[in-house]
């Protein structure tokens, strides 16, 4: 039987860190156990139509092309995730696209280490026009207005959303900043911004 969990690193004598080859998550097992289990735990969700990768990395860029595009070139998350660990995804690596203004196709993605990718997505904030800055701050003040009680991270959100640009791209025009993709994680306020992005959609229709 072919192991499910890739061994990662050691973190003590009992126990080391593990990439599931199934979702890509990374997990902590103990040694003696990690070459009998069948994955992570989200082959369970499968059996009940769940696939059990909603936390990681993989899934929430697949959400993020599936809320931001029309029209992708996989059918479901589970074919990117196959795509993207068939391409060589690990932890250490990011899925980003070689031309920004093409769609998600797979001849389009390429998978490259973090701190490549982190120095791309900021090297493209240069590109941007001085009518999309002003686009930007327009957006957001008109934004501020509307979802009063909303947090800046989430309203930022909300401008990439309507104007199409990363959350990058307009957390450094607002700020005048780079992010610390260290310590901050625009990804924990994605789902309310969507909401309302959604909603506003909806109003306009």
């Amino acid at each position: 039987m072919e192991q499910a969990l890739l061994f990662i690193k050691n973190t003590n004598n009992l126990l080391a860190e593990y990439q599931c080859k199934y979702c890509g998550n990374v997990v902590i097992r103990y040694k003696s156990n990690a070459k009998r289990v069948m994955s992570c735990g989200c082959r369970r969700n499968i059996k009940h139509g769940k696939h059990g990768c909603s936390n990681t990395y993989l899934y929430k860029v697949y959400k993020g092309y599936e809320n931001r595009y029309k029209k992708i070139e996989f059918k479901d998350f589970m074919e990117f995730n196959n795509w993207a660990r068939d391409n060589g995804w690990f932890p250490n690596k990011m899925v980003i696209r070689k031309n920004t203004s093409l769609g998600i196709k797979r001849d389009n993605l390429i998978i490259i280490d973090k701190e490549e990718g982190i120095r791309k997505v900021r090297r493209k904030s240069s590109e941007i026009t001085p009518i999309q800055k002003t686009d930007v701050i327009i957006c957001y003040r008109e934004a501020k207005k509307q979802f009063r009680g909303e947090s800046q991270v989430c309203i930022l959100n909300f401008v990439a959303l309507q104007l199409k640009l990363t959350f990058c791209d307009v957390f450094k025009i607002i700020t005048g900043n780079d992010i610390d993709n260290n310590e901050f994680d625009s990804r924990k306020s994605y789902k309310r911004s969507w909401y309302l992005f959604n909603n506003k959609k909806k109003g306009k229709e």
